[in-house]
Parts: structure tokens; C-alpha cells; sequence
């Protein structure tokens, strides 16, 4: 299983990970992230962190089928 963290970094956008076609895990509490999944995610994503970010809108989350968790506090 791979996960990737990208938390604490301020990050604005996550559009580089789209070049990484595969992982399961997805970590990015406590950046400055406004969109949801504002890149290509791989379709076996089943877990997205996004805590502490200032996400105001829930969208795309029909583009991840395999998608079973989805952590929003904090937005």
C-alpha cells in the first residue's frame, strides 16, 4: 500500500500528484488547500485527509468510486 503526506507544507494545490497513478492513502491536514481533490487522483484512492485546510465546497468526490473516507475537519 502506498500513502502519500503532504500535510503541514501550505500547499495551495496538489495538481503535481496527478502524475503518481497509484496509492491508497492520501494525507494533506494543515495546508491552504481550497478545492477538493483539484487534481487527477487515481481511481483506488480510499482515503483523503484534508483537516485544516479551507476547503468551503464539496466536489469531484464522484471521480474516486473507491473513495471510503473522507476527513474534512476543521475547513
Amino acid at each position: 500500500m502506498i500513502d502519500i503526506d503532504v500535510s503541514n507544507n501550505n500547499l495551495t494545490t496538489l495538481e503535481p500528484l496527478s502524475a503518481i497513478k497509484h496509492f491508497i492513502k492520501l494525507n494533506a491536514r494543515s495546508n491552504q488547500l481550497t478545492t477538493l481533490l483539484d487534481f487527477d487522483p487515481p481511481a483506488n484512492l480510499e482515503y483523503a485527509d484534508y483537516t485544516s485546510n479551507r476547503i468551503a465546497k464539496i466536489e469531484n468526490c464522484e471521480l474516486n468510486p473507491y473513495l471510503k473516507k473522507l476527513y474534512l475537519d476543521e475547513n
